[in-house]
């Protein structure tokens, strides 16, 4: 029946498309492949109503994936990896294991506000977790590690709740998921220092920076991250 379905060309390019580039939006899809807007909806309704894809509302886009293609565990990651915001929460937290929402706002140069509202979103959805400091030791259950840590007053830690499902989408999708260069850079270098999701050595925020910012993060991440 999907080999029927599948003889237009047409139709059978924009499955193997969205096949190999999960998660996006229509007007993304007919950008990278050319097929006029009108063209492309008319096929995605096909192919959604003979259950080939599966549409996700996610604000006010609606992103498409090959059905049985990718499970709803990562759909929920590759969603987030889409937004810039969550995506450099998510890649912060995968080199530092862990960060404080404070931390985080002047990592990326943003509103703490704004980093509280997606680490809910990501928390909601299984993504994120909070971690307990316990005579200055933080317990990172997921991994897990010790890591030594001061407490500061009212401080939440956050850490990723499954880091190894979250790295392994994350190169496996490298070259689908993300069109900036720079970001790709930043993947390698984590690809370097992380093995299956756990790093091979934990660095402070501060001297990670020291060693690469002048390669990548001052173009990806805004001041004070760079100060």
């Amino acid at each position: 029946m999907e080999n029927k379905i599948l003889e237009l060309e047409t139709r059978r390019q924009i499955y193997n498309f969205i096949t190999k580039y999960p998660g996006l939006h229509i007007r993304e899809i007919s950008r990278k492949t050319n097929i006029p807007f009108t063209t492309l909806r008319h096929h995605l309704i096909y192919l959604e109503k003979h259950d080939l894809i599966i549409r996700k509302k996610e604000g006010k886009y609606n992103r498409f994936y090959a059905k049985n293609k990718i499970d709803h565990r990562e759909r929920k990651i590759i969603d987030f990896l889409r937004q810039d915001t969550s995506r450099n929460i998510i890649l912060l937290l995968l080199a530092y294991v862990e960060c404080s929402q404070i931390e985080l706002s002047q990592n990326l140069g943003k509103h703490p506000s704004t980093i509280l509202y997606y680490l809910k979103k990501m928390q909601d959805m299984g993504i994120v977790e909070c971690s307990s400091i316990t005579n200055g030791i933080t317990f990172n259950r997921s991994i897990p590690l010790l890591i030594e840590r001061k407490k500061i007053t009212n401080e939440t830690i956050y850490t990723l709740q499954n880091p190894s499902l979250i790295y392994n989408i994350l190169i496996q999708y490298k070259n689908n998921l993300f069109d900036d260069a720079k970001i790709k850079f930043v993947l390698d270098y984590i690809e370097g220092f992380i093995s299956e999701g756990v790093p091979k050595k934990i660095l402070s925020p501060k001297s990670s920076v020291d060693s690469i910012k002048k390669l990548i993060f001052e173009d990806l991440f805004p001041p004070p991250f760079c100060a």
